[in-house]
């Protein structure tokens, strides 16, 4: 954070105003402790996520979550056997994925 902060000092001069806006998913790693504690000392002012926001993709908040609990017990050596993985999870899904992609276009 400290590098961010600097590198964007020099990079746009007279270009920055005092509070710098940071927006980041709501991840663990973001949450932490270390991570809250950097922003608060470079100064950033966080903006919250909203939890409808048009921005995410329903995968973020609807699919993954269900590929994420189906996969977990799996090994997977290659990121080639991870894909080959999810897809085949995925091919199982094809009525709930048509479902799932109807709602979202609405």
């Amino acid at each position: 954070m400290t590098r961010l902060r600097e590198s964007l000092k020099r990079n746009r001069r007279g270009m920055l105003k005092s509070i710098l806006l940071i927006l980041h998913d709501n991840t663990p790693s973001h949450k932490s402790h270390i991570a809250q504690e950097a922003i608060k000392d470079c100064g950033f002012k966080q903006v919250q996520h909203p939890p409808c926001s048009p921005d995410l993709a329903p995968s973020d908040y609807y699919l993954f979550p269900i590929a994420k609990q189906a996969l977990r017990a799996k090994i997977f050596n290659y990121n080639d056997a991870l894909e080959s993985g999810f897809e085949e999870w995925l091919d199982t899904k094809d009525k709930m994925f048509s479902s799932w992609y109807r709602k979202a276009e609405r």
